[in-house]
């Protein structure tokens, strides 16, 4: 006869708080913690920071790893697993560890090398359970990794990786409305904003009409402090105080103070309209009409 177990063992969905919450035990060194963190059982974190309301589910391995807000970590992944020096007689770890065995002093240089080579997770990641992301990498926002994958290189913003090694398989929503969701930076909302907008958050269309622009490009997003990208609308870009981009329209490009667009003192931009060009004396562009082409006297 089978027994019925309602319940057993250490409630795996207790309420959280403010506080980082460890499901002990747990290994913590040299490391940040956000607000409304959780580690599961099993954990260890090496000079690594969390971001707010990221998660760590049990066996979770971080060593020089910088995860965002709203991180989903499954179990048993591992970022930034550590490097060992293979070009030396031995790969053994006592060459650099050697106070552990009695045979003299550490070598620090392994783990400066270690830590000059960080895992970058973005906001809103997931991580599948047992994947491990190689160390210098970089995962952009709203990333997913599958189960398993094994990531050996940069990951854009919201593409889904598989595999060993881990290539991109589809994106996990359009450019357009990927940019949308990443122009709103809802990462960054306070708690209480959280509440207030939680009803949206669990339908797309609804969180887009209420908090996303309206139109926006992947093209536009490109972590400039600026305005625009380069949509050639008129406005600033990338900082330069101009009023066009490139368009040769004649006017102010790029903060120079000139008629043209190509740095040039002159008046027209190689259009072949029979105008001086970059400042060369002639009357035409090169044009096979039989005219004088850049100063040279020729016939053809």
């Amino acid at each position: 006869m089978p027994t019925y177990i309602n319940s057993y063992g250490p409630d795996r969905t207790r309420k959280l708080g403010p506080e980082p919450t460890f499901h002990d035990p747990v290994v913590i060194s040299e490391s940040e913690l956000g607000a409304w963190t959780e580690l599961r059982e099993g954990c260890r974190l090496n000079n690594s920071k969390l971001g707010d309301y990221t998660y760590l589910m049990e066996r979770v391995q971080l060593d020089h790893t910088t995860i965002g807000k709203f991180g989903n970590i499954a179990s048993d992944a591992r970022l930034g697993p550590t490097n060992h020096p293979i070009d030396r007689p031995t790969a053994h770890h006592f060459t650099y560890r050697a106070e552990m065995y009695d045979l003299g002093e550490d070598d620090e240089s392994v783990f400066e090398w270690r830590a000059d080579q960080p895992v970058t997770v973005g906001h809103d990641v997931w991580i599948g359970h047992g994947a491990t992301v190689l160390p210098g990498v970089e995962i952009g926002n709203g990333a997913v990794v599958a189960a398993g994958s094994v990531v050996t290189k940069d990951v854009d913003p919201y593409t889904i990786v598989a595999g060993v090694p881990a290539e991109p398989i589809r994106r996990r929503f359009p450019e357009e409305i990927a940019a949308r969701l990443e122009a709103t930076e809802w990462w960054h909302w306070d708690h209480d904003v959280l509440a207030e907008r939680l009803a949206a958050f669990r339908e797309l269309d609804s969180f887009l009409s209420r908090y996303a622009p309206a139109e926006l490009t992947a093209e536009t997003v490109d972590d400039h402090d600026d305005q625009t990208v380069d949509d050639h609308d008129g406005q600033t870009v990338d900082g330069y105080d101009d009023q066009t981009v490139d368009d040769h329209d004649g006017q102010t490009v790029d903060g120079y103070d000139d008629q043209t667009v190509d740095d040039h003192d002159d008046q027209t931009v190689d259009d072949h309209d029979g105008q001086t060009v970059d400042g060369y004396d002639d009357q035409t562009v090169d044009d096979h009409d039989g005219q004088t082409v850049d100063g040279y006297a020729d016939n053809a």
